[in-house]
C-alpha cells in the first residue's frame, strides 16, 4: 500500500478548499414532487421537497441547492447527484443563521441506483424526537444509495433525550451503502458524529478523512450500533471527540452476545482523537470484531486511549497486526480490558507501548517517518516491517511477511522513495506560489547502490510533466536512508486545478513512486512557459537515532480543527520545561505569541485561542521546548 493512507488524507482536505460553484444568472424555485433534471445555477427550495417512487431526479455539476427553512428532500425514487472535482453539487441553507437551516437528505426506500458524487453537503439539522432526529446531512433507511467523493460538515443530530444519530451520515436500518472517498468533517450528534450505522445495516466505509467530529455520547467519528455490522478500512479517522460512553475515533457496540454481529476494522490510521472517558482510538463493547492492521497513535481519553474493551469472556474482539503507540491517558493508555464481565481480547503480533504479553507482540519504537508532518508510514528499519503475523487476513502485496500498522514498506524496489509534504493541505494562489516537501530516499539492501531520483507533476489534465526535479544519481549505502527538505515553484500561468506531485527512485527497471496532491487557484496559460523551479537541500543521510524512541516527545493536538472563532491547542510535555507556542500565517508572520517561555510541569496541557478577529484560511502553530518542537496546522473558516 503505497502511501495510501497520506494520499487519502491530503486529498481530502484539498477537496476542502475547492469553492462552491458560485451563482451566477439561473434560478428555479421548488417545492413538492420533484423529477426531471436540475441544470439551473441555483435551486431555492421553498418547502418540504421528494422523489416519488418510480421518479428520477438528476441534478447537474455545479448547481446550488439552497434550502430557505428547515425543509427535507426526501427520496423514494432515484436520485442522481454527480458533481465533478472542481464543480461540485451543494446542498446547503439559504442563509447564514441558525434558523434557516434545513432537514437534510431523506433516503427513504429509494432506488438503489441513486447516487451523491462530488457533492458537499452542510448545515442541516435534526433536532426533533426520536426516530426523525435521526441523521444530519444525509439520512439512509431501507435501501443503499452510493456515497462518494463528497464533502459532508457541519450537520447537527440531537435532541433532549439524545437520540440524535449519524450527523454527518445516519444509515438508519437496513441498508447497505457504500461510503467512500468522502470527507466528513465538523458534524455533531449523540451517537455517531461523523457516521453512524443502525440495525440491520452492513455498510463499506473506505477510503474516507472522517475529522473534528464530535458525539455527545459515543463515536466521535464512526458509531456501530446492536444488531448492526460494518467494513472499515483504509481510512483516516483523526481529531474526533467523544463524551459520554466514548470511542472518540469509533464506537463498536454491535453487541455480538445478542444478535450475533460483528465488524471488520483494517488498514486505518486512527489518530489524534478524544474520548473523556474511555477508548480514545476504539471503544470496544460487547462487540467480538476483527480489529487488524491498523495504526492507532496519538489519541487521548481517561481510560485506555488507544483501545478499550468491555466484553463477556467467550466474545473476545481479536486485535493484531497494528500499532498502539503513543496514546495518552490516567489509566492504561495503550490496552485497556475492562475487568466487568471478565473481559478479555486476543491480541497478537502488534508493536504495542509498554508491552503486551501474547504470540508475536512487541515494544519498540515503530520509527514513524514524520510525525511533525504527519506522515505516521514506516522508515526503512522499522521494527514493525515483516513482523506482522506470518498468515495474516490481507497479505503484503509485495510478497513478504506483512508489516504491522495501517501501511505497507514497499519492498518490491531495491530503493524507496517517500515524499512528504509540509503544511497540507496545499493551495496555490492565482498569482503563484511555492510549496516544501520532504524527499527520502531508502536503500533496502545491505550492498551500496547507486539509483536515479527526479520529480514532476500530473496535470488537471491528467497529462504529466517534468521532471522538475533531476534526474539526479545518488549513491546510497547498504541499508542507509537520504534525506533533504526542498522547495518547488509553481507559476502564476499553471492551469487552475488539482495537481499530483511525484517522485521516482530507479535502479535499473526497478522503479519506486510516490506522491500527493495540491491545488492551483486561478492561471490557465501555458504551463510549459519556465517558473517551475526547484530548490532546497541536498539529500544527506539520516541518523540511525531517528528509529529509537525519541528523549523529548511532544503530542499536541487542536479541537476543533478545522474550527470557527475559537479552539484548544492540546499538548502533551514527557518533562517540565519552559514553553513557547506561536501561531504564524503562511509567509511566516508572527500572528500572536499564546506561550512565552511559560514554565510548565509535564503532562497534558490545553491553551485556548481566540481567532474571531483573524482572517479565514491556513495558519501554522509552532510548539517549542528546549530540547524539542513540533509544528501543526490551523484550519480557520468564516
Amino acid at each position: 500500500m503505497e502511501g495510501v493512507m497520506q494520499k487519502l488524507c491530503l486529498f481530502f482536505m484539498v477537496l476542502s478548499l475547492i469553492a462552491a460553484h458560485p451563482a451566477e444568472a439561473s434560478l428555479i424555485n421548488v417545492s413538492g414532487s420533484v423529477t426531471g433534471t436540475w441544470s439551473a445555477d441555483t435551486v431555492m427550495v421553498l418547502g418540504d421537497t421528494w422523489i416519488d417512487q418510480g421518479s428520477t431526479l438528476i441534478i447537474n455539476p455545479g448547481t446550488q441547492i439552497r434550502f430557505t427553512g428547515w425543509y427535507k428532500l426526501t427520496i423514494s425514487g432515484e436520485l442522481r447527484a454527480v458533481g465533478t472535482v472542481l464543480d461540485t453539487i451543494l446542498f446547503t441553507r439559504a442563509y447564514p443563521t441558525e434558523e434557516s437551516k434545513w432537514r437534510g437528505l431523506r433516503f427513504n426506500a429509494a432506488s438503489d441506483n441513486s447516487v451523491l458524487e462530488y457533492c458537499r453537503v452542510e448545515y442541516a439539522k435534526g433536532f426533533e424526537a426520536y426516530p426523525e432526529v435521526r441523521g444530519g446531512g444525509i439520512w439512509i433507511d431501507h435501501c443503499s444509495p452510493a456515497v462518494r467523493h463528497c464533502r459532508i460538515l457541519n450537520n447537527y443530530s440531537h435532541n433532549g433525550n439524545y437520540n440524535g444519530m449519524g450527523a454527518g451520515i445516519c444509515l438508519n436500518e437496513n441498508s447497505f451503502s457504500v461510503v467512500e472517498n468522502n470527507h466528513i468533517l465538523l458534524n455533531l450528534a449523540d451517537s455517531g458524529g461523523g457516521i453512524s450505522i443502525g440495525s440491520g445495516s452492513n455498510a463499506v466505509v473506505r477510503y474516507n478523512l472522517i475529522e473534528n467530529n464530535t458525539a455527545n455520547s459515543g463515536g466521535g467519528g464512526i458509531y456501530v450500533s446492536a444488531d448492526a455490522e460494518a467494513t472499515i478500512y483504509d481510512n483516516v479517522i483523526r481529531g474526533n471527540y467523544s463524551d459520554g460512553y466514548g470511542g472518540g475515533g469509533i464506537n463498536l457496540w454491535s453487541a455480538t452476545w445478542l444478535y450475533g454481529t460483528s465488524s471488520i476494522i483494517y488498514g486505518n490510521l486512527i489518530y489524534d482523537n478524544v474520548a473523556t472517558d474511555a477508548g480514545g482510538g476504539i471503544y470496544s463493547r460487547y462487540d467480538a470484531s476483527q480489529i487488524y492492521a491498523n495504526t492507532i497513535v496519538a489519541n487521548q481519553s481517561g481510560r485506555g486511549a488507544g483501545i478499550y474493551v468491555l466484553t463477556f469472556s467467550n466474545l473476545p474482539p481479536t486485535l493484531y497486526n497494528s500499532i498502539v503507540w503513543g496514546n495518552i491517558a490516567t489509566t492504561d493508555p495503550q490496552i485497556l480490558l475492562d475487568p466487568i464481565s471478565g473481559s478479555i481480547a486476543n491480541i497478537s503480533y502488534c508493536d504495542v507501548q509498554g508491552g503486551w504479553a501474547g504470540l508475536g507482540n512487541i515494544d519498540q519504537y515503530p520509527a514513524f517517518l514524520d510525525t511533525v508532518w504527519l506522515d505516521y508510514r514506516l522508515q526503512w528499519g522499522s521494527p514493525c516491517i515483516d513482523s506482522g503475523d506470518p498468515n495474516p487476513t490481507r497479505n503484503d502485496p509485495d510478497g513478504t511477511r506483512g508489516d504491522m500498522g495501517a501501511y505497507y514498506f514497499d519492498q518490491s524496489a531495491p530503493v524507496r522513495i517517500a515524499i512528504t509534504p509540509h503544511n497540507a493541505p496545499i493551495t496555490i494562489p492565482p498569482a503563484g506560489g511555492s510549496l516544501d516537501f520532504t524527499l527520502r530516499g531508502a536503500n533496502i539492501l545491505n550492498n551500496p547502490l547507486q539509483a536515479m531520483i527526479w520529480c514532476g507533476v500530473t496535470l488537471p489534465s491528467g497529462a504529466s510533466y517534468g521532471p522538475l526535479l533531476g534526474p539526479i544519481t545518488i549513491n546510497l549505502g547498504g541499508g542507509v536512508t537520504l534525506s533533504g527538505i526542498r522547495t518547488q515553484a509553481v507559476p502564476a500561468h499553471a492551469p487552475a486545478g488539482l495537481y499530483t506531485y511525484w517522485a521516482y527512485a530507479s535502479v535499473g527497471a526497478d522503479t519506486s513512486i510516490d506522491s500527493f496532491d495540491f491545488v492551483k487557484q486561478g492561471g490557465g496559460g501555458d504551463h510549459q512557459s519556465g517558473g517551475w523551479d526547484n530548490w532546497g537541500e541536498s539529500l544527506a543521510q539520516i541518523s540511525s537515532e531517528v528509529l529509537t524512541v525519541p528523549q523529548s516527545h511532544l503530542m499536541a493536538s487542536v479541537q476543533p480543527n478545522p474550527f470557527n472563532s475559537s479552539a484548544s491547542i492540546n499538548f502533551h510535555l514527557p518533562e517540565g520545561s519552559a514553553v513557547e507556542l506561536r501561531v504564524f500565517d503562511l509567509l511566516g508572520r508572527p500572528v500572536e505569541a499564546l506561550l512565552s517561555g511559560e514554565w510548565l510541569e509535564p503532562g497534558w496541557h490545553r491553551v485556548t485561542l481566540d481567532a474571531s478577529s483573524w482572517s479565514a484560511g491556513i495558519y501554522i502553530y509552532r510548539l517549542i521546548t528546549p530540547n524539542s518542537h513540533l509544528e501543526g496546522k490551523l484550519l480557520l473558516l468564516k
